[in-house]
């Protein structure tokens, strides 16, 4: 589990899964290129960030929103993070390139990791599954955070829990 090599010790973490009725081959290739249309709270979410909310919410999306591609193992797993400080006005996000974020130690920023994993129940049902973990290195950044993750929290797995949905809709129904 990339999670585990990227942020084993964690302070908040989100998990959702579902099950989708097709091989893991399949799905592979509908999660890392999915675009699905990006509803008005996201929007709104990403734009109160500072971010640039893209048309459709897509894996890519995230990357060319500051989040960076930690790591990929074909067929099985992707993996994203993030550094930043979420609770201010703009998110102060911090850019840097993979192999940056294990080591990365400012006691001011968190870091966060987002994954989607896939775990082969049959040869025609998969589990798919995405954890949200952050670590935040200081009493005060714990608390900041904390303050943060309790109204972000709901939207985030919403977030989650669309993507999830999209996946199963799109390979259900095109079978």
């Amino acid at each position: 589990m990339l999670q585990d090599k990227y942020l084993p010790r964690f302070d908040f973490a989100s998990a959702h899964s579902i099950v989708v009725n097709a091989p893991v081959s399949e799905i592979y290739p509908t999660v890392r290129d999915l675009r699905i249309n990006m509803s008005p709270v996201v929007y709104w979410l990403m734009k109160l960030r500072g971010m640039s909310p893209p048309k459709y919410f897509s894996l890519q999306a995230l990357e060319n929103s500051r989040f960076v591609k930690l790591d990929e193992i074909q067929d099985r797993e992707i993996i994203l993070g993030i550094i930043g400080q979420p609770w201010t006005p703009a998110g102060n996000l911090r850019i840097f390139q993979p192999n940056e974020f294990v080591s990365f130690t400012d006691p001011n920023f968190i870091k966060a990791s987002w994954s989607f994993e896939l775990v082969k129940i049959s040869d025609n049902q998969t589990e798919v599954k995405t954890e949200t973990r952050i670590t935040c290195p200081t009493v005060k950044t714990r608390r900041m955070f904390g303050f943060y993750w309790s109204l972000i929290k709901p939207f985030s797995g919403r977030i989650r829990k669309e993507m999830l949905n999209a996946i199963k809709k799109e390979l259900e129904h095109s079978s």
